[in-house]
């Protein structure tokens, strides 16, 4: 990953969530999402010290807007 961001509860649990951006060596391992640099992928807090994930969320930064 090139970037790590703690943004607060996406997922509405009341749990904090990871948000990362990739660099040029992430492969996704779903055929549906794509590789490569600049995927947004997340990863929601389990509640129980660790993380669920990779979640796909976008393929920029530009779609980072509208988190809570």
């Amino acid at each position: 990953m090139a970037a790590f961001i703690s943004v607060g509860d996406t997922t509405g649990d009341g749990r904090s969530d990871l948000l990362t951006v990739t660099n040029s060596q992430y492969r996704s391992q779903n055929p549906q999402t794509p590789g490569g640099a600049g995927q947004q992928i997340s990863y929601a807090a389990n509640g129980r010290g660790s993380l669920y994930g990779p979640t796909w969320v976008d393929n920029s930064w530009f779609g980072l807007h509208g988190v809570s």
